[in-house]
């Protein structure tokens, strides 16, 4: 059994190593490094995960102390900590699985880059959905060269449960970074791979039509005059359907059923939807939306890609692939029963860390993509901020010229 330190004990982390106990993954969990025990050992307790043997500690340097008792160690503590404990943890030698984003700013990635430069695949990045059956299958349709000469990607993203980056702790820019890192991280990640060229620039634009305003900041529903007529308090979310639109699991202590900060206040500095042109080395386009009003069954994610001789479809939320044939009436539609989490990519991550942590294998996320997907998120930032393209042939020439943090506003 592989010997797990789970460094910041959030709903991703236990949620993640509950996941694998449960699927019979050969990994028991060591270490939990928390400042608040109290509420570690309440997570764990709530999902049935027992506590015995598993010790508590305050801080990395006391982790230090401990590293022979581990064989690698899993960070879920929220985003803009990723990095500098990444970093920190560097100096003990043993395999990361590290959450998305990588890091919320040029600095964090050029000093994480340098922390595990020539071992960059011992760090496995939570990238699920490029792991999912479904998007693997289709990733195999590509390759396969049926479609043809490909010369457009259009990509979406449409958000059903986006109340919970305006409502909850994602609203924190400060903590988050922006909405290209908590969302478009994984659909950048996946378009790059299925282009398997290197992508040239990116230019972007956002806008915030419906979320934000002049409530006041720091409002909360519970403090609120109008909540009988807002349609984002929580009676609401679950008159049309409860848990923001769909996201049972993640909403259900969230903006489902729990009193919310208003998601129309000033403080509110997030885009609600957001636009990315890229550009490629091979000529091929590729287009991507993220929006964050979507509700109920309008949600969607997954792309589009034509070429000469078939256009495929690929779309997580309906299951299913769709093959449309341009020379002949042939059209081909692969459906997927159940994915589980993250479509199916959770348990394939998780099988590829343990892996990793007995020495019989490399990550198939290794930090060289998790930085590249952060750094187009940062080159979107840049290009809103100047109206341009940004250059993005080098991942080390994008992160030198930010001198400084960029914010979205």
């Amino acid at each position: 059994m592989s010997r797990l330190a789970i460094v910041g004990l959030g709903y991703r982390a236990v949620n993640l190593f509950k996941l694998g106990h449960e699927s019979g993954l050969p990994m028991t969990l060591q270490i939990v490094v928390d400042p608040d025990e109290s509420q570690a050992r309440s997570k764990l307790q709530a999902l049935g995960l027992a506590q015995d043997g598993v010790k508590f500690l305050a801080d990395l340097d006391a982790l230090a102390k401990h590293v022979d008792e581990i064989d690698g160690i899993l960070i879920g503590t929220r985003c803009h900590l990723h990095a500098p404990l990444a970093t920190e943890i560097a100096a003990l030698n043993k395999p990361l699985f590290l959450e998305k984003p990588v890091a919320i700013n040029a600095g964090q990635i050029s000093r994480l880059a340098s922390a595990y430069r020539g071992r960059e695949d011992q760090v496995v990045v939570s990238f699920p959905m490029r792991h999912s059956p479904l998007f693997r299958a289709a990733l195999e349709i590509v390759q396969s060269g049926r479609l043809g000469t490909i010369n457009q990607i259009t990509a979406v993203n449409h958000v059903p449960y986006g109340g919970i980056y305006f409502g909850e702790w994602y609203r924190n820019h400060d903590e988050t970074g922006n909405l290209w890192l908590q969302k478009a991280t994984h659909d950048f990640d996946t378009i790059c791979t299925l282009v398997d060229a290197p992508l040239v620039s990116i230019v972007a634009a956002e806008t915030r039509r419906v979320f934000g305003g002049d409530m006041p900041a720091g409002l909360r529903c519970s403090e609120c005059s109008r909540t009988r007529e807002c349609l984002e308090s929580p009676q609401h979310i679950r008159a049309r359907g409860g848990a923001d639109g769909g996201a049972a699991a993640m909403n259900s202590r969230t903006t489902g059923s729990f009193d919310h900060a208003c998601l129309f206040s000033e403080d509110i500095h997030h885009h609600d939807s957001g636009t990315a042109i890229l550009r490629f080395s091979n000529g091929v386009i590729a287009s991507y939306n993220q929006n964050f009003v979507t509700r109920n069954s309008a949600g969607k994610r997954g792309a589009i890609l034509t070429g000469y001789n078939a256009t495929l479809e690929y779309e997580f939320t309906a299951k299913l692939i769709r093959v449309v044939e341009h020379h002949s009436q042939r059209v081909d539609t692969i459906s997927f029963a159940t994915l589980g989490a993250h479509s199916g990519g959770d348990i394939i991550l998780l099988q590829n860390f343990c892996d990793v942590m007995k020495g019989i294998a490399i990550s198939h996320t290794p930090l060289t993509l998790g930085i590249q997907s952060a750094a187009i998120c940062l080159a979107a930032t840049q290009s809103i901020r100047d109206s341009s393209f940004i250059d993005i042939s080098s991942v080390d020439k994008l992160v030198q010229s930010h001198t400084t943090d960029v914010q979205t506003v």
